[in-house]
């Protein structure tokens, strides 16, 4: 019933979503499947239904919404049934407002929903971010001119740099995690139909960002900056939605994994509202 996620399913799952408005960062595919390689994730997807699961804990698993004009609840009772004879609670997130109203109708009484304060998103609107006008915006304006004065240059990612590309963003990340799936991402790349667009001073990388269209809104899933260069993060922020997503109205910068620096920075942006997000507990 459940197989790998893989970029095999992509064209299916997107035609599944446009058509249900499904849009939330945690339901593009890129998403998915990055995180896909961490958790274990495998799907069910045909032209009529598309679900996945995802191994989230050692014992418990994580389903999405299921998609499509198939039997939905069908389809979700079998795999919380698979997953108690595995011994395993299964939860259904990650949820907004719109896909926690769906669960309702379709498990009416039978699931109660918890908050996930720390997975909510970032949701801006383009040209917020792109002419980063008013007093509330005065000091990210002036880290982006700080940055301008550089002779710096701004190059799409391409066949020519994507390695150093990659590079430059595996050399600065985190942890094992996000170095895995950024590598999900980067080797997928144009199956994902991603963009990105580094910037570079005296041939450079100093900074970098991946983004994926899904709908009216662009999803950030890299961003990385030498924090050396004032300005530079403002800078990649700015010029990446100028120049590549300006035809965007939103931009969503995903959660902040209740991290308080990461939390502060992503506040101090000014979002135009915040996506809530739940998980569904069966009853």
């Amino acid at each position: 019933m459940l197989e790998k996620i893989s970029v095999k399913y992509r064209n299916t799952y997107e035609s599944l979503r446009k058509k249900e408005g499904v849009f939330n960062g945690d339901y593009c595919f890129g998403n998915a499947f990055a995180w896909g390689g961490t958790f274990n994730t495998c799907v069910h997807c045909t032209d009529e239904l598309y679900i996945s699961c995802a191994e989230i804990s050692e014992n418990r698993l994580m389903i999405s919404y299921p998609l499509g004009d198939g039997n939905k609840r069908e389809l979700v009772e079998k795999i919380v049934a698979c997953g108690k004879e595995r011994g395993k609670t299964t939860v259904m997130g990650m949820l907004n407002e719109t896909l926690k109203k769906r669960t309702q109708e379709l498990f009416p009484g039978e699931i109660r929903f918890e908050r996930l304060r720390d997975s909510d998103d970032y949701i801006y609107k383009v040209e917020d971010l792109i002419n980063l006008s008013g007093k509330a915006l005065h000091t990210k304006k002036n880290m982006l001119n700080s940055f301008l004065k550089n002779d710096y240059v701004y190059e799409k990612i391409s066949a020519e740099n994507f390695e150093d590309f990659k590079s430059f963003c595996l050399e600065n990340s985190f942890t094992e995690t996000e170095t895995a799936v950024m590598n999900r991402f980067f080797d997928n790349f144009y199956e994902l139909e991603l963009s990105g667009a580094c910037l570079k001073i005296g041939g450079k990388i100093v900074a970098a960002t991946v983004g994926e269209r899904s709908g009216d809104t662009v999803i950030i899933h890299i961003e990385k900056a030498d924090k050396d260069v004032r300005g530079a993060y403002a800078a990649i922020n700015n010029l990446f939605l100028k120049n590549e997503m300006s035809d965007c109205e939103y931009v969503n910068r995903e959660d902040d994994m209740g991290h308080e620096n990461l939390r502060t920075a992503k506040l101090s942006y000014k979002p135009c509202r915040m996506e809530k997000k739940y998980i569904g507990i069966f009853i």
